[in-house]
C-alpha cells in the first residue's frame, strides 16, 4: 500500500517569505509618502501642530519595528511575527489616515470623531491657558471619551489627525493582546499565523477602531481583558484578577453591557470548562475563590449594565421593551434596514445574531463604504463554510478547552445583544469588537492535520507545514543553546 503523500503547498515558504517582504516593503513606501503628505500640509498652511501626527508616525514606527523584533525573539516559534506584525501596524495607520479623510473629504467632518476633538481641544486649551476647565457631569460613556482625548491632546497638542493615530495605536495594541492571549493558551491544534493575519488585516478591524472614538478603546481595554482572561485559564489567577478587574472597568465606564457580556461568557466557561489538574495543592480552592469573586464582579458589572440600558429587570417584558425602543433608535439613516422589531422568538435571534456577523450582504449594499462591508461580510461566512471541519472540531472541545467556550459565549452573547439593532453602518462597527471570538474558531487545525502533527513531532520530523505544540522557549541541550535567537539553527513549522 502506498501512503498519501501531503499535497503540496499552493506558495512554496520561499516564496511566502518573498511575499511578506515586498508588502512589507509596500507599506513602508506608503507610510513614507503618507509622511511626506503630511509634512507638505504643514508647510503649505504654516499649522506647526500638524507636525505633531509627523513625530507621531515616525515614533510609534520606530518603537513598533523595535518591539515586534524583540518580541519575535522571545517567541521563535513564530518567525514570521516581526514582518507581519511591522506590515499590520503600517496598515493600521494608513487605515487611521484613511479614516480621517473620509471624515473630512466625504462627511464634512461631520462625526463622533469632531465632536470629541472639539470638547479634548477646548479641556487641553484651558488647562494650558489655566483658563475655567469645562465642567464634566459624570466621567463615564461619550463624555469620558472626551475627555480621554482632552488628555491625548495635552501631550501631543489640539491636533485631530494625531488624536486619530494615538487612539489608532491604543487600538492597535488591544488586537495584539488578543492575539496573545489566545495564542498562548491555545498552543495545541491552532493555526496561530492563520488567526495573526485575520486580526491584522480584516477590513473591519483596520478601518474601524482607528479613529478618536469608543471602538478604538473598547477594543484597547478588550485586549487586556482576553489576556487575563487567558491566564485565568492558565491558573495565575493573581495578575488574571488584576487585568480583568482594571480593563472591565476601563471597559465599564464607556460601555457596562459590553463587559456584562464579556464578563458573563467568561465566568461561564471558566466554571464549566476544564482547566486541568493543578499543580499545586491549593489549586482548587484557589479556583473556587476565584469563581466566587468572579460571580460577584458580574453581579456588579451586570446591574451597572441594566441601569445602563435603562432596563429595571430581567424581566421579558422589560427587555421587549428595550429592544422595540433600540429598533426606533437604530432605524433611521440611509444604512437602516428592516420593517419591524426583534422579538425574543428564538428563531428572530438566530436571524438576528446572522444579521449581526454577515450582513449586509452584497446586494444590500449601496454605497462604497457599505459594498466593501459586505464583501467583508460575504467573505467571513463562506471562509467558515470552507473551514467547516475546524469549526466543528472547535465546537466538539468545547468543555475541554474553555477558552473556546469562552470564545463562543461571547460571540453568542454579543450577537443576540446587538441583535435590536437595524442599522448596518451601527452593525459594522459594532462587531469589529468581536469578530476576533469569532475568527478562533476558524484557526482550529482539524482533527487529521493534528494528528499528522503529532506523528511528526513523535518521529523527530520537521517537514511540512505545521507548528510545534510548545509555545515556550526552545529546549536546551548541546548544540541548541544558540536555537532560542537564531532562524538558521531551528526550522519551526506552521500549524495548519
Amino acid at each position: 500500500m502506498v501512503a498519501a503523500t501531503k499535497p503540496a503547498p499552493f506558495f512554496s515558504a520561499k516564496k511566502r517569505e518573498k511575499l511578506s517582504r515586498g508588502l512589507l516593503g509596500a507599506a513602508i513606501f506608503l507610510c513614507g509618502a503618507l509622511f511626506l503628505f503630511i509634512l507638505a500640509g504643514a508647510v503649505a498652511t504654516r499649522n506647526p501642530s500638524k507636525y505633531a501626527a509627523l513625530l507621531i508616525v515616525s515614533l510609534f514606527v520606530v518603537i513598533g519595528v523595535l518591539l515586534f523584533r524583540f518580541i519575535s525573539l522571545r517567541h521563535p516559534e513564530e518567525p514570521w511575527l516581526f514582518q507581519f506584525g511591522v506590515l499590520g501596524l503600517l496598515s493600521k495607520l494608513l487605515a487611521s489616515f484613511a479614516r480621517y479623510q473620509i471624515l473630512i473629504q466625504v462627511y464634512g467632518g461631520n462625526g463622533d470623531a469632531t465632536r470629541y476633538d472639539k470638547a479634548g481641544s477646548e479641556y487641553a486649551w484651558a488647562v494650558v491657558s489655566g483658563g475655567d476647565i469645562p465642567e464634566l457631569t459624570e466621567l463615564s460613556k461619550t463624555f469620558f471619551v472626551e475627555r480621554f482625548t482632552g488628555w491625548v491632546y495635552l501631550g501631543v497638542g489640539p491636533d485631530m489627525l494625531a488624536g486619530f493615530f494615538i487612539y489608532a495605536i491604543l487600538a492597535f495594541i488591544g488586537t495584539y493582546l488578543w492575539y496573545r492571549g489566545t495564542a498562548e493558551v491555545l498552543t495545541v491544534g491552532f493555526n496561530r499565523r492563520r488567526y495573526f493575519l485575520l486580526l491584522m488585516f480584516m477590513p473591519s478591524l483596520l478601518f474601524w477602531p482607528s479613529s478618536i472614538g469608543k471602538e478604538a478603546l473598547m477594543l484597547f481595554g478588550l485586549g487586556f481583558f482576553i489576556w487575563g482572561a487567558s491566564l485565568a485559564m492558565r491558573r495565575r489567577y493573581f495578575l488574571a484578577l488584576i487585568l480583568c478587574a482594571a480593563s472591565g472597568w476601563f471597559i465599564g465606564i464607556i460601555r457596562p453591557h459590553v463587559v456584562a457580556l464579556y464578563a458573563a461568557a467568561f465566568v461561564f466557561a471558566f466554571v464549566f470548562g476544564r482547566l486541568g489538574p493543578s499543580k499545586s495543592t491549593g489549586g482548587g480552592l484557589a479556583r473556587g475563590f476565584v469563581t466566587v469573586l468572579a460571580v460577584l464582579l458580574l453581579i456588579l458589572v451586570s446591574s451597572r449594565a441594566l441601569d445602563f440600558l435603562g432596563v429595571e429587570d430581567l424581566s421579558t417584558d422589560a427587555v421587549q421593551a428595550r429592544v422595540v425602543e433600540q429598533n426606533r433608535l437604530t432605524f433611521q439613516g440611509g444604512s437602516s434596514f428592516g420593517s419591524g422589531p426583534v422579538s425574543l422568538v428564538p428563531s428572530d435571534l438566530v436571524v438576528g445574531v446572522f444579521t449581526v456577523f454577515f450582513r449586509p450582504m452584497i446586494y444590500e449594499a449601496h454605497s462604497l463604504l457599505m459594498m466593501i462591508t459586505a464583501l467583508e461580510s460575504t467573505f467571513l461566512l463562506l471562509y467558515l463554510g470552507v473551514r467547516f471541519s475546524s469549526v466543528w472540531r472547535g465546537l466538539k472541545n468545547l468543555r475541554r478547552r474553555p477558552f473556546l467556550l469562552f470564545m463562543l459565549g461571547a460571540a453568542l452573547l454579543y450577537g443576540v445583544a446587538f441583535s435590536s439593532f437595524l442599522n448596518f453602518g451601527l452593525l459594522a462597527r459594532q462587531r469589529s469588537l468581536v469578530l476576533p471570538a469569532l475568527f478562533v474558531f476558524a484557526c482550529i487545525v482539524p482533527a487529521e492535520r493534528s494528528e499528522e502533527a503529532e506523528k511528526e513531532r513523535s518521529s523527530g520530523s520537521r517537514g511540512g507545514d505545521l507548528s510545534p505544540v510548545f509555545p515556550g522557549p526552545t529546549p536546551s541541550g548541546p548544540g541548541l543553546s544558540r536555537g532560542f535567537h537564531s532562524r538558521e539553527k531551528l526550522t519551526y513549522k506552521d500549524s495548519g
